[in-house]
């Protein structure tokens, strides 16, 4: 019972979201969004099951059917399992397919892009929180520190967009070592976005593109075109 009940659970999946692309056209985006959760939700609980686990409960509980025939069957859902699940040399076909249309629909019509609210753990984030929320906007928060990540990528967003890093502070930088001791100085939040270049760009894109310095719904609104 237990191999019919979770191939069952795989078809409805793919289905739900074949009927989903099929719909693509429609206008109630408030829908597409409430089932391209439902699918992701129901597409990771697919994953999160361990198959060589379930392998063990079907020989366990299909005692009356011989050993080749288990056997088959554990292969049939091993090859159904990796269509679905990222297991490495190309398997998660479906899963791929899932998140890139469930990123795609909430932010824009440009995979593998994703924009990034880079914050010290000082600052207060309901707000932005909620307008990104409100406009079906996905994001990614990274919190700013007084290490080599942080002054290695502050340096890279001035350097791709050309602009002096002494931008976010607001004062002359000297050197890493004062951007680390002053990092509680940058008063405002970035708002970045990063690109995936690939062979198919057509032109060198900046990455991380910076957005605005400081959260402005004007410039993010004008960037996405919401």
């Amino acid at each position: 019972k237990q191999l019919p009940s979770y191939l069952i659970k795989m078809y409805e999946v793919a289905g739900y979201m074949q009927s989903l692309l099929k719909m693509a056209q429609s206008t109630n985006m408030q829908l597409i969004l409430q089932m391209l959760g439902s699918i992701r939700s129901n597409y990771y609980d697919i994953c999160n099951k361990n198959l060589s686990d379930l392998m063990e409960e079907i020989r366990s509980n299909e005692k009356k059917l011989s050993d080749d025939i288990i056997a088959e069957q554990c292969e049939i859902l091993k090859k159904i399992y990796d269509r679905f699940a990222d297991r490495g040399q190309g398997s998660g076909e479906i899963g791929r397919i899932i998140d890139r249309y469930y990123w795609t629909t909430w932010n824009e019509f440009a995979p593998n892009n994703y924009l990034t609210v880079l914050f010290l753990s000082n600052y207060k984030l309901d707000s932005i929180k909620k307008w990104f929320k409100d406009n079906h906007i996905l994001y990614f928060a990274q919190e700013l520190k007084a290490d080599d990540t942080t002054v290695n990528l502050i340096k890279k967003i001035a350097d791709e967009n050309m602009i002096p890093v002494d931008t976010f502070w607001d004062n002359t930088v000297i050197d890493d070592n004062w951007m680390k001791e002053n990092i509680n100085s940058i008063k405002e939040p970035l708002v970045v976005k990063y690109h995936n270049d690939s062979i198919l760009s057509t032109e060198k894109l900046k990455s991380p593109e910076l957005i605005c310095f400081g959260f402005d719904e004007n410039k993010i609104r004008k960037y996405l075109q919401i």
